[in-house]
């Protein structure tokens, strides 16, 4: 919610962006950022996850 998304900016699957930030770099996938501009929060650990090809 609020979130501003700045171009070109690619967010990386299963991340997590928090409500009100301000996103002006690439997010790497499953990682968790927030804030204004956003900040690196912390890995997300995903257990069994399904590796697409």
């Amino acid at each position: 919610m609020n979130t501003v998304i700045t171009k070109p900016v690619t967010i990386g699957d299963g991340a997590i962006i928090g409500a009100n930030s301000v996103i002006t770099k690439d997010i790497p996938p499953y990682t968790i950022f927030a804030g204004n501009p956003a900040v690196f929060i912390k890995n997300r650990e995903i257990k069994n996850r399904e590796i697409k090809q």
